[in-house]
Order: C-alpha cells, then sequence, then structure tokens
C-alpha cells in the first residue's frame, strides 16, 4: 500500500507543478498581449496577483513532495496526500479558471465603462479592481467577488502573500455579464447594481452600529445589508430570511439609481423583461416581486424632477416603470412584507445611505445641470465630453494656470444621450419604426465617444497637474 500511494503520489505532483507552470506561461502571454491603457490596469493588476497565487501555489505542493518523500508514518503520508490533492482539484475554478477569464473577448463599449466604473467602485469600497468578464451560456449579471479568502482555498498562504502585496481588503470584483449585451452601453448601467452588492457587505461605521443592539459573541457587526436583520419579522407566508434577501436587493437597486440615475431604470426594465411571464411561479424567489422593484425604482425617478421639464423623457421613463405590468415572476407578496420592506427602505434611505454614498452618488443638481449642455452638443452630434470654462486670453481675464475646459460627469454623458434617444424615439412599441434600432446604435456610439473623451480630458488634467511643478519660470526664459 506504502508504494501504491508513492506512485500515486509522485504522478499527483509532477502532473500539478506541470500545471503551475502552464499557469505560468498563461499568464505571461496574456501580459504581453494586454495594452497598457487606463481601462487595462485592474486586468494587469489581476495578472499579476494570479501570478503571486500560483508561484505561492507552486511552492507549497514542492514544500509537500520533500515532506512524503522521509515519512514513514501511513497517515501523515495520505494527509499530505490528500493536501496536495486538493489544491489539485481546486485549480480549476480558482486559478486555471481566471485565467481563461482572461481570454475572454472585451468589447469596446467595456473597455470604455472600465475606468469610471473601477473609479466609482473605489469611492464606494476602499480597495477593489473592477473586471468585465462575459458568460458564454447564462443570461444574467452577477457579481463575482475574488480575494484573499478565495486565494486561500488553492492554498495555504495565498491569502497573506497576496494581501501582503495589495493590501488587507484588496478584492477582484468580477462583473458578470451576457456576452450578446456587451455592445449596448446603456444596458450597462445595471452593473451599478452590482457592485452595490459589495458596497453594502461592508461593515457600518462605528457610530451608526451604536444605533443598532450589540452583536451576540463571536457574531460579526453590523453591515449595510445586515442591519434590517433584527426586525425583520416572523410568522408570514415569506420566511424572515427571504424578507432579507428582498431587502438586499431593494437596497441595491436604490444604491444602483443614485450612482448612475434614470438611466438605472431603463437598463434594468430591458435585461430583466425575459425573467417575467404571464403566469409567475408559484414560490417565492431570492429578489423581491416586479411591482415591489418597479415601484422603488420610480420612486428613485421622482427624485430627478424631470416632469415639467423633461415631459417627452418622463413619459417614456413611465413606460418602463410600468413595463411589468401583465406580467409576473412570483406570488404576490403579502401585505405585512410589504409594510416591512417599505419601513426598512426608509431607514436605509437615511443616514446609511448617505454615509455609504458621500464621495459616490449622482445627484439631481448635477444631472439637472448638465443636462441641457449635454442635449445641445448631442443634438448637434458632437460627443458630449466637455465643458468650456475658459476664454482667449486676449479677450477676457484668464490667467496662466487656469483650467480651459473640466470634462462632463459621465454619468451626465450617459443619460442625457439617453434621454435625446427617447425624446426622439419614445419607449418601446408594437410596431414601431424600423429606424429605432439603428437610431439606438447611434446613440450609443454618441455616449461611448462622449465618455472616452471625458476620460482623455480627465487624465489631461491629472497629467498637468502633475508637470505643473515642472515648468520653466518666466523669468528664466531668455
Amino acid at each position: 500500500m506504502a508504494d501504491e500511494l508513492a506512485r500515486a503520489f509522485a504522478v499527483l505532483v509532477e502532473d500539478t507543478l506541470r500545471r503551475c507552470d502552464q499557469a505560468t506561461k498563461d499568464l505571461e502571454e496574456l501580459e504581453r498581449a494586454y495594452g497598457r491603457g487606463v481601462q487595462d490596469r485592474s486586468y494587469r493588476t489581476y495578472m499579476s496577483a494570479l501570478q503571486l497565487v500560483t508561484q505561492t501555489t507552486r511552492l507549497f505542493i514542492t514544500e509537500r513532495g520533500d515532506a512524503f518523500v522521509p515519512q514513514t508514518d501511513p497517515e501523515l503520508r495520505s494527509s499530505i496526500y490528500e493536501l496536495v490533492r486538493s489544491v489539485a482539484a481546486t485549480m480549476p475554478a480558482e486559478l486555471e479558471g481566471q485565467i481563461q477569464l482572461l481570454r475572454l473577448p472585451r468589447s469596446e463599449e467595456l473597455g470604455v465603462f472600465a475606468a469610471p466604473m473601477t473609479r466609482l467602485a473605489n469611492k464606494l469600497i476602499s480597495n477593489a479592481e473592477v473586471l468585465f468578464f462575459p458568460w458564454t451560456a447564462f443570461e444574467g449579471y452577477r457579481l463575482e467577488t475574488y480575494s484573499g479568502d478565495r486565494a486561500e482555498r488553492l492554498a495555504p498562504g495565498n491569502k497573506d502573500n497576496l494581501e501582503r502585496a495589495y493590501g488587507e481588503d484588496i478584492q477582484f470584483l468580477q462583473l458578470r455579464h451576457p456576452s450578446p449585451r456587451r455592445t449596448d452601453l446603456f444596458q450597462h448601467a445595471v452593473f451599478a447594481h452590482e457592485l452595490a452588492h459589495a458596497a453594502i457587505r461592508q461593515p457600518l461605521p462605528p457610530d451608526l452600529a451604536q444605533m443598532l443592539p450589540s452583536p451576540a459573541p463571536g457574531q460579526p457587526q453590523p453591515s449595510y445589508a445586515s442591519a434590517a436583520a433584527g426586525s425583520a419579522p416572523a410568522g408570514l407566508p415569506e420566511s424572515a430570511e427571504t424578507l432579507l434577501e428582498w431587502y438586499t436587493e431593494l437596497a441595491c437597486d436604490v444604491v444602483g439609481m443614485r450612482l448612475i440615475g434614470p438611466a438605472f431604470l431603463v437598463a434594468f426594465a430591458e435585461v430583466t423583461a425575459a425573467n417575467r411571464s404571464v403566469e409567475g411561479g408559484d414560490k417565492f424567489r431570492t429578489h423581491p416581486a416586479p411591482e415591489v422593484r418597479f415601484r422603488v425604482l420610480q420612486e428613485e425617478v421622482e427624485r430627478f424632477s424631470l416632469r415639467g421639464y423633461q415631459d417627452d423623457v418622463q413619459a417614456a421613463l413611465d413606460h418602463f416603470s410600468r413595463s411589468h405590468e401583465g406580467t409576473h415572476a412570483q406570488p404576490t407578496p403579502s401585505p405585512q412584507a410589504r409594510e416591512w420592506l417599505d419601513e426598512a427602505l426608509a431607514e436605509f434611505r437615511g443616514p446609511r445611505l448617505r454615509r455609504l454614498l458621500a464621495r459616490a452618488e449622482y445627484s439631481p443638481a448635477t444631472l439637472q445641470k448638465d443636462l441641457p449642455h449635454v442635449l445641445r452638443l448631442a443634438n448637434a452630434g458632437i460627443p458630449p465630453a466637455e465643458r468650456i470654462t475658459g476664454f482667449d486670453t486676449a479677450s477676457s481675464d484668464h490667467k496662466d494656470g487656469d483650467e480651459w475646459s473640466k470634462e462632463i460627469d459621465w454619468r451626465s454623458i450617459l443619460n442625457g444621450v439617453l434621454f435625446r434617444y427617447l425624446r426622439d424615439w419614445g419607449a418601446p412599441e408594437i410596431g414601431s419604426d424600423r429606424r429605432r434600432p439603428e437610431a439606438r446604435r447611434e446613440a450609443v456610439r454618441l455616449a461611448m465617444g462622449g465618455i472616452e473623451l471625458s476620460e482623455f480630458q480627465r487624465q489631461a488634467r491629472a497629467f498637468r497637474t502633475q508637470v505643473h511643478d515642472l515648468r520653466l519660470n518666466k523669468e528664466w526664459a531668455p
């Protein structure tokens, strides 16, 4: 038996080390193939992290191999064998599969979206990198997170090394999306809901946590998501667990709307349309019923005060907010469940939401300020990207060193160009004009051009700040 296990172990170790070497080679090839633009930074950081994970894993396998050879205790030999076998069995999900995700094609539209979404994520979550990966079969949007805890599943030591190199709270947020939807920029607004899931998992700040009952010994501190757990009622048709799942999804819808604006409603209505049927199911699902979610989204849209200002756009948004009517996804929630959800959301929309979104919220005031300018440029066929703030020095008081222009908030570009499309073409109707799809694609191109140019403007201003102190003093000029 001992000789048999030794033979099996030798084959296992050699094969696992060979797989580690292949992973290293694959990552080196990917690193050479990827660009070095701002939109590639998170991907290159992830490759470096996986290289570190591969090296740590290979070292662990080598050390276990060295420990096995002189060992004579059958139980210890079996234990070492199982440790290595566990690593080999985990590699497809936690290493090799991650490398294959990096091989998947990225659309130009998602490349444009990557930089502003990463910046938004870092205003919500302290140490995050954002990556976009398509599904080849699954049709939904989902957040998957790669962190030190997942790396540790592969081999001991990975978590410590990863967090030592990239920070204790490093998270690689993988925003998974249906491959066929990758080119429609407006539908990418739903990514804000997935970012919200990562954000509300964070612990509440101490001053907010102390307003809640103290957790039991050994229990974690309350998070934004779990803060409502203590008030979930029992004895309803819906379980307390179901109510908390619904609360979490609704809270993420609220965050998504406040991160992106009304464009989130349109994207949500479109990408979830296939989830609703005429009769619906007979069991409660982990997501709230459409009539509950769309009511909350409509409440958030009303904050942007478009009635009487952009009536055509508001009419189209009203159409999307009612697009669930006549369809269902599950049984109707009980009145008691609706009442509790309303109360829990009202509590969430108070100090907790303000603290969570302190640096990230897209305010109605910003939309009102930017919208006329965005529409004016879009109507002229110009990608809306910047607002001129300076003038020719010969005819103004412009001073050397002042900014000539400022980039428009990318969310104003996204919403403004979408509003123009909805103003001109309205909401979907049976028998709509056949030119509508091309008009949508043209709107996507206009929004994408504006966001891309606004990112160039942001980078140029950042570079100007860096080199400003390097300029020669005019008095030194010959």
